[in-house]
């Protein structure tokens, strides 16, 4: 989803109007590993911050951001996911992943297919004219393959059915009416006897 002329862009294009008479601009960091925590300050007339990372396809990119209000009760941040690196105003930002509004904090994640490109920034910025602390933490991780939940169902599906055979095979066997005892044996039988001669 690419923003152009409202929202993020509108935002962005501000910001950078505002470093552009300023002498601060932005401060670039890149995420190592697959579970990065970073602590950073966005100045008053600081632009954002950039977070860059590599991920493929086949990755889930969780982040969170959460604005210190131990010195400032109203900080905020808000936190745009864009698409590449050395983002500017007209970079991709993929806004149902992003908040544009500033908040306390900010939860979410993105799992990137396979025809998405691997390079991706988070973006921390701020509306506050204060100095605003922050901490932002990025997980990378591998995506659930909905393959593997097909066949944990299929297996569960394959067992229960198993399971009820069984169960209903026993049960049949417990109401089955009991087998009648076995009949005594015969006695021998005596061979027929012939008739008396005639007198």
């Amino acid at each position: 989803m690419r923003v152009s002329g409202t929202g993020v862009g509108l935002l962005v294009l501000g910001m950078l109007l505002a470093v552009a008479v300023s002498p601060a601009s932005a401060t670039d960091y890149t995420v190592t590993g697959t579970s990065y925590t970073n602590t950073g300050t966005l100045e008053a007339l600081e632009l954002w911050d950039t977070y860059e990372l590599t991920a493929g396809g086949g990755k889930r990119v969780s982040y969170t951001v959460a604005a210190d209000r131990t010195n400032a009760t109203g900080a905020c941040v808000m936190l745009l996911w864009a698409k590449g690196h050395d983002v500017t105003g007209s970079s991709e930002y993929l806004v149902t992943y992003s908040q544009e509004d500033c908040v306390a904090s900010f939860s979410s994640g993105y799992t990137i297919g396979s025809g998405d490109p691997s390079q991706w920034t988070v973006v921390v910025l701020s509306d506050r004219t204060y100095d605003v602390d922050y901490t932002l933490t990025v997980k990378i991780e591998n995506a659930f393959d909905p393959t593997i939940l097909g066949i944990i169902i299929i297996v569960v599906v394959v067992v229960a059915v198993i399971g009820i055979r069984i169960a209903l095979r026993r049960r049949r066997q417990r109401m089955a009416p009991p087998a009648a005892p076995p009949m005594p044996p015969m006695p021998p039988m005596e061979p027929p006897q012939s008739p008396p001669p005639p007198q």
